[in-house]
């Protein structure tokens, strides 16, 4: 998980931009641009810390599943319960991720369509014309983030779906001897919430670079 916990989520969630409307002249004009910036970062934010929060979740249920295995005499049923809160909390993560998107979506397509809406009050070509530059900039690097939520909701959601063969498996060979056999088919699960991780930290790298975007900041070589 390379370079995950570096991400400053709580710097990112605290992301905002203030504006004061005037009451005078510039108050017929539509400014509702930094408003919309904000509320996108915020989206942003949220989905990114529900993801970070699902990776948790699934590395721990990894683990859970690891130490459930290992031979021993008798069945921990402690440790079985505490799989299956665990596996109800991915549940839980994944069932969250794909109307957050949704959400981002929609307020992204606000901001991009009052942006665009902005451009037809300029006076001046050259400042109109930088003013879409840096919007079209915003789009690609919001499409990108796009795509790369909806892959890691997409592997999350495959990582659950591995989860669930260890539960229904369980629920009727919960013996030590049935249990232990299942250890050879861990290296799977751990392949795919492997890529799930892999998936996370792409996801958090574009978070980043979208947030920098919104806020004008160049690009990291």
């Amino acid at each position: 998980m390379k370079g995950l916990r570096s991400l400053p989520i709580a710097a990112l969630a605290a992301f905002a931009l203030s504006a004061c409307q005037s009451s005078g002249y510039t108050s017929s004009l539509t400014l509702e641009g930094v408003d919309h910036q904000t509320d996108l970062a915020r989206e942003v934010s949220r989905a990114m810390e529900t993801q970070l929060e699902s990776q948790e979740a699934f590395n721990t249920a990894l683990d859970l599943i690891t130490r459930f295995t290992e031979p021993r005499a008798e069945v921990d049923l402690d440790l079985h319960e505490d799989l299956l809160d665990q596996v109800d909390t991915c549940a839980d993560h994944v069932a969250d991720l794909e109307p957050q998107i949704a959400d981002l979506q929609a307020v992204g397509a606000t901001l991009f369509s009052d942006w665009q809406a902005e451009l037809d009050q300029f006076s001046s070509p050259q400042i109109r014309a930088r003013s879409e530059e840096r919007m079209r900039e915003v789009q690609v690097s919001f499409a990108s983030l796009l795509e790369q939520l909806r892959a890691t909701n997409q592997q999350t959601a495959a990582a659950l779906v591995t989860l669930r063969d260890y539960v229904l498996f369980f629920n009727h060979n919960l013996n030590p001897r049935a249990i232990e056999s299942l250890r050879s088919e861990n290296a799977g699960v751990a392949e795919v919430i492997g890529t799930l991780n892999a998936e996370v930290d792409a996801a958090a790298e574009v978070t980043e670079a979208f947030l920098g975007s919104l806020q004008g900041r160049a690009p990291v070589e």
